[in-house]
């Protein structure tokens, strides 16, 4: 019996958006479209995890990590991802969301702050999420915080 915690913390915090996140009409799950297309080989589909879009306006990029800290290659992919989904070049940041935890050696994983790219200014802000505050509003029917704890996760 294996449980995929990753896809597990993902779907959560796709959750937490899509009822919780102030304008939910505008927060769209993966995938909408292909991001590597070949004749050659397998099409390689890498999606953000949530897109807030107005309209047809993608206005931030959102992906869930379920890991303790934020790696080089998580930053490729969210830099990939504005620039893919940034048609008005108006996306200079993305946030990726990481859990909020101590692990096995006692170690609390909190840190958060950002990454800035040196030559184009667009940024992906590490946010850490509390899911046993998240648990603990869903329990209590607290609507109000879960919204509160989402506005947070997106602010810069």
């Amino acid at each position: 019996f294996h449980t995929d915690m990753d896809k597990m913390y993902e779907r959560f915090v796709q959750r937490l958006f899509k009822e919780y996140y102030v304008h939910p009409s505008q927060v769209k799950l993966q995938p909408l479209a292909k991001a590597w297309k070949t004749t050659e080989f397998t099409d390689k589909n890498m999606y953000p995890d949530i897109v807030i879009q107005k309209g047809n306006v993608v206005k931030k990029i959102i992906d869930a990590k379920h890991k303790p800290d934020i790696e080089v290659g998580d930053l490729y992919q969210l830099g990939f991802y504005m620039h893919e989904y940034d048609k008005l070049k108006q996306i200079n940041d993305a946030f990726a969301i990481l859990p909020r935890y101590t692990d096995h050696k006692k170690v609390l994983h909190e840190k958060e702050g950002s990454y800035e790219a040196a030559e184009t200014g667009k940024k992906v802000h590490v946010k850490r999420l509390n899911v046993n505050d998240c648990v603990k509003a869903i329990k209590d029917g607290n609507e109000g915080k879960l919204g509160d704890i989402v506005k947070e996760l997106i602010k810069q």
